[in-house]
């Protein structure tokens, strides 16, 4: 595989030296894995779509042309029993997207990439095991400038390319092409090319690995969190800033930031600034201020309770003898008035009459 940048500053990935074509990967032999025959029709257990085709059948193992009907024979019997099986196809899943086995018949293989791989060779004489085609970046290509971020997000069925965190090209599985999916197989890789035009010519800051099945929103907070770069970058990032900064240093109220090739000033509020180291004595004396003035404080306060107190005291103090003299008061009231009913006498006389 190799990148390169066309004289229309397009970049693209050519694969299989440009021909994006299946591979034979074991001549007369094949790796052994639990296969399903392409053309049964049969509706099992493993197969409950029912699907068969005879694309990729007859023939020897080693036709191209029927290599190539083989390895869309796989795709469509993946894609006819996906629907199964909450999309995990049949009870062994689904056949090898990558890899197929040919003799007169089209064979799907249940096994992983790596373990066909790694299986060693059977020799016999009437089979062919092939690469299905392009394992990644299947020709598809963008217009890039200088500074643009590019992220590339591999699927089972398609490549989906990011620059500045959207998506600007989408390469889906076509025929016996494979765009999705990535192998283990090495693959050698050429940045530019001596053909391309002499003024076309790029450099490439980094490459980083972040994982798989990124949604969406992930590629995009990934686009946010890229590298940090003082005169511009991202606006809103989470990353370390620290392997960026050569050093730090308080200059009249301003933190700035030095880099290799620029300063950042940063101004900092007052509460920021305390870079006094204080002695335990320091710290302690802070302290004992800070007790006595809240001693005091208390203080006040229970000067000013004890007078509300006071007046409340004497308050009602005034208002008990008050009550007490209005006792009295009405005492003497109504003694005055038993006396003046005494003045009138008792029995048959009648009372007292003046006249």
């Amino acid at each position: 595989m190799k990148f390169e940048m066309s004289n229309t500053n397009e970049f693209k990935g050519v694969y299989n030296n440009g021909t994006n074509d299946v591979i034979p990967v074991m001549i007369e032999g094949y790796p052994h894995t639990s296969v399903y025959f392409m053309h049964d029709t049969s509706s099992t257990n493993e197969n409950p779509a029912g699907y068969g085709t005879n694309n990729g059948r007859y023939g020897t193992g080693s036709d191209v042309a029927r290599a190539r009907e083989a390895s869309e024979a796989i795709q469509s019997w993946n894609n006819a029993n996906a629907a199964y099986n909450n999309g995990n196809g049949g009870s062994s899943g689904f056949v090898n997207d990558h890899y197929v086995r040919r003799g007169d018949s089209a064979m799907g293989m249940f096994a992983t990439s790596k373990f066909i791989e790694n299986k060693p060779k059977t020799n016999h004489g009437l089979y062919n095991a092939w690469k299905t085609g392009p394992e990644i970046l299947n020709g598809g290509s963008f217009a890039i400038s200088s500074g643009d971020h590019l992220m590339i997000k591999v699927n089972r069925q398609s490549i989906e390319y990011f620059k500045n965190g959207s998506i600007v090209h989408t390469q889906s599985n076509s025929g016996n092409g494979r765009v999705g999916g990535v192998t283990t197989l090495r693959r050698k890789l050429v940045i530019g090319k001596n053909s391309n035009n002499i003024n076309s010519s790029f450099t490439i800051k980094k490459f980083n690995w972040h994982g798989n099945g990124k949604t969406l929103s992930e590629a995009q907070t990934i686009y946010n969190d890229r590298d940090f770069i003082l005169s511009g970058g991202s606006g809103v990032t989470n990353i370390d800033l620290t392997p960026y900064i050569n050093g730090a240093a308080i200059v009249n109220n301003v933190l700035e930031l030095s880099s290799a090739n620029a300063t950042v000033s940063l101004p900092l509020r007052d509460s920021y600034l305390k870079s006094q180291t204080y002695l335990k004595s320091e710290i302690d004396a802070l302290i004992s201020a800070e007790i006595a003035l809240i001693t005091d404080v208390l203080s006040n306060y229970q000067t000013v309770f004890s007078d509300i107190i006071a007046d409340v005291s004497g308050l009602s103090t005034d208002i008990l003898s008050n009550y007490q003299s209005i006792a009295q008061l009405n005492t003497q009231v109504s003694n005055l008035t038993s006396s003046v009913a005494n003045l009138g006498g008792s029995g048959s006389g009648g009372g007292w009459n003046p006249f």
